[in-house]
């Protein structure tokens, strides 16, 4: 369904059934229509989840104070687009992009960086050693039919097991009585020297 009209009027927003909505995106380019919106919406739907888009940083605080969860400051995000085009041409590797970018929307948001949910810094941003990897158990391999506690997983190699995909099931954090199948898809996290040596137990050896 399309609703026409200005958002600003309180009949267009109750014909849009904000007064209902779960999530409400706000992306007007001016502020002072942005700031009358929020507050509108605010005040017909105490519960909603508000996303709005600000085009200035030193705008966001406003949009925060009206009612907003998420305020997106469009230049900063476009800027930070761009650098992160430049960084994968050049080469960096991804970890240190995500420093990176992480360390520019810090400085740039500051008090509103912890506001932020789709780019909260990952604990892994500062161990640059440390991998997510995804290996799938191969039929006969050494893991193949034994659970964690038979190959002592970590005592041979270091990783930890976070998670074991079956079909369609994710295990987080296995037990250590869980039998490893082939086709299970493991998460092990650890440095690409342990991972290595860790996936030797799920491939089939030549």
């Amino acid at each position: 369904m399309v609703v026409y009209g200005d958002a600003v009027n309180e009949p267009i927003l109750k014909k849009a059934h904000v007064d209902t909505a779960d999530i409400v995106v706000v992306s007007v380019g001016s502020i002072i229509p942005s700031m009358s919106i929020i507050e509108k919406v605010r005040l017909l739907n105490k519960t909603c989840y508000i996303i709005a888009r600000v085009k200035q940083i030193q705008n966001m605080e406003s949009l925060y104070k009206l009612g907003a969860d998420q305020v997106v400051p469009e230049k900063l995000e476009i800027a930070i687009d761009l650098f992160n085009r430049i960084l994968v041409k050049r080469l960096f590797p991804q970890k240190d992009i995500n420093r990176i970018l992480t360390h520019v929307r810090s400085l740039s948001l500051g008090e509103f960086s912890g506001k932020d949910i789709i780019n909260r810094p990952s604990v892994l941003d500062d161990m640059p050693n440390l991998n997510i990897s995804a290996i799938q158990v191969e039929p006969n391999s050494l893991a193949d039919g034994k659970n964690l506690f038979t190959i002592q997983l970590r005592s041979r190699t270091g990783v930890t097991l976070l998670a074991l995909k079956r079909g369609a099931t994710i295990i987080e954090h296995p037990a250590p009585e869980t039998i490893f199948q082939q086709g299970d898809i493991v998460y092990l996290l650890g440095n690409p020297e342990e991972v290595n040596l860790a996936s030797e137990l799920f491939f089939l050896e030549n």
